[in-house]
Formats: C-alpha cells, structure tokens, sequence
C-alpha cells in the first residue's frame, strides 16, 4: 500500500501486489477562490483547496467599490494543520451593504499544497453580498405605522409590505 498526498486535501491510495508499480495521478489543478462581503470593510475569500503561503499580503489583493481606494489594509489568513482555507481581507468602507464589489487577487506565490505546487492564477470574481441591510431612518409616520428605511433592498422586491409586522 502506497499513500501519497497525506498533507494535502486530495488523499491517494494505491493497492498493488509486491513488485509492482504505484502511479498516482498528479494534482495539476490550481487552487481558485470565492469572496462574500461580510461587513463593510471586510471581505472572505475561500479558495477551492488548502494553500500554502509565508507571506500572505494586500498588496496581491484589491476590493472594488470602496470609498477610499480598492487598497487591501490588511490580510488575515485561516485554516488547520492542512493548510489555509480562507482569508479575511480589511479594506475601506464600501458605499453601503448592497453595493458590488469586485476581488482581484494578482499572481504572488499563493499555490496549493500538490507537488509540485500549482500557483493560483490573475483573478477578478465579484463578491456574493453577505451584509445585511443597515436602517438609515426610521420614523413614525401615524399612531400605529412607522416608516422604515433600509440602505439596501431588505424584503426582496416588493415595494408593498402591509403585511410585515415591526
């Protein structure tokens, strides 16, 4: 019996009887990644496989549609004994929870664990909005209504909601 890969996410076990030959097939798929907005000025990204990095740096990130500048300030990096699975980028404020952002990661030396490493390539994704809507106002506009308004769609599509009870 033969394991190959036990550092790794992909696990490979060859089964041959003595004398011959153990082939298992190379990992030649690069890592991709996610993003999702998770509040104002963060964004995670989960790539598709554990990946090895000393030096995971903003300056091989930008978030798009941010007030200031689509600079990443910092990065932070999560994951186990097998490698990092995600990143916490902090960049400026985006304009509200509905607004887009677009991630794009430059090449550095982000690459998955394989042997030899597969580098992950120039991307540009547009994050998935994980942000709930923030109240801007509310206000009582009778003895038993009040008007309430969201910096973002907050029920859907619908601009009736008599039947919402606050």
């Amino acid at each position: 019996i033969a394991v190959e890969g036990a550092s790794t996410s992909t696990l490979s076990v060859c089964i041959h009887t003595p004398g011959e030959t153990c082939v298992v097939p190379a990992d030649t798929t690069p890592p991709t990644f996610t993003a999702e907005t998770t509040t104002l000025t963060t964004t995670t990204i989960t790539f598709s496989e554990p990946v090895d990095d000393d030096d995971f740096d903003g300056v091989y990130w930008s978030v798009s549609n941010t007030l200031n500048s689509p600079i990443v300030d910092s990065v932070a990096p999560s994951g186990g004994q097998t490698g990092i699975t995600s990143l916490v980028l902090t960049h400026s404020t985006r304009p509200n929870s509905d607004s887009v952002s677009d991630v794009t990661y430059t090449p550095g030396d982000l690459a998955d664990q394989a042997s030899p490493p597969n580098l992950l390539a120039a991307a540009t994704v547009t994050a998935t909005d994980g942000v709930a809507p923030i109240v801007s106002s509310a206000v009582f506009t009778g003895p038993s209504e009040i008007t309430i308004v969201y910096d973002a769609p907050a029920f859907g599509s619908s601009a009736d909601y008599r039947d919402n009870v606050v």
